[in-house]
């Protein structure tokens, strides 16, 4: 009788415990699911602003020749 109540005991120890895995589980998904979207966010903001950068970089250079012919007449 008493090993019967400790399997028992052990049994429903052992469905908490899983309960809890599965909800621990649940929730580190989602916390990963939105690191992965923040990433995916930052990825894009920093492909925009290396192309907004280069654009800039190219328009002054144009500008600085412009300059630098106009001073040159």
């Amino acid at each position: 009788m008493k090993y019967k109540q400790c399997a028992e005991n052990t049994q429903e120890e052992l469905h908490e415990f899983q309960e809890g895995s599965r909800e621990y589980e649940a929730e580190l998904e989602m916390h990963l699911q939105q690191t992965e979207f923040r990433n995916w966010t930052f990825y894009r903001k920093t492909i925009a602003f290396k192309w907004n950068w280069s654009q800039l970089r190219k328009k002054l250079k144009c500008n600085i020749q412009k300059a630098t012919s106009r001073s040159l007449r």
